[in-house]
């Protein structure tokens, strides 16, 4: 698919990424490394941030203003994960109503990565991706999918890509592999949403949110 990989003015986005459940870190920071080259295809300039899990603990970066161009995913236990009370197999959950501006919260669960992991080793062809990145893919094309239905609002599922509903094999063998991306259509309404976000956030003053209650 062709994408737009040249940086519009306003394109920037910053990921606060809590991982609560205790991803390695290397698995992690390859993740995050992935979901910024995905977001990039898509024109974008995605900003993936290691994230306080305490008041005790110092942000790697001072958060400074923050406002709608900046988001918050949290990586949640199998625990933390049952007591949102979803369906056993999801990988992550973007909560609120599709048709809410500005919403900026996402959680992926670390079991469910894990899962698909180690269904994915039948799939993957001629071992082109060693085990131990296959998590890191999955948890990076489920920060973009999760991200995704914040930056597409409605009808944000579609057909094929990252942003289908349901990934099949094929799909879990082209994530590992890392074939998926956004389509060019997905791509155009993502930098719109976002150049949206980034014009508002001058206008808004927040602070970087504190642990929630479960996970202190």
């Amino acid at each position: 698919m062709a994408q737009a990989r040249e940086l519009a003015p306003n394109s920037r986005i910053t990921v606060y990424v809590y991982n609560y459940a205790g991803v390695d870190e290397s698995t992690l920071h390859r993740a995050q490394r992935v979901a910024r080259y995905l977001f990039r295809e898509a024109g974008v300039d995605a900003v993936l941030l290691d994230g306080p899990l305490s008041s005790e603990e110092q942000p790697v970066q001072e958060a400074g203003e923050l406002g709608p161009s900046d988001f918050f995913l949290h990586i949640l236990t199998r625990e933390a994960a049952e007591s949102l009370g979803l369906r056993k197999y999801a990988l992550g959950l973007a909560p609120g109503t599709p048709d809410e501006l500005n919403r900026n919260v996402v959680y992926l669960f670390d079991h469910i990565a894990e899962k698909l992991a180690i269904e994915g080793g039948p799939v993957r062809p001629s071992r082109i991706v060693s085990s131990s990145d296959e998590k890191a893919q999955i948890l990076a094309y489920g920060m973009a999918h999760e991200i995704g239905h914040l930056l597409l609002g409605s009808n944000s599922h579609g057909p094929f890509g990252i942003m289908r509903a349901r990934w099949n094999k094929k799909d879990l063998c082209d994530i590992i592999c890392g074939f998926l991306l956004f389509t060019p259509e997905e791509s155009q309404r993502i930098r719109g949403e976002v150049a949206r976000r980034n014009q508002e956030k001058s206008a808004l003053r927040v602070s970087v949110p504190m642990s929630p209650q479960w996970a202190r």
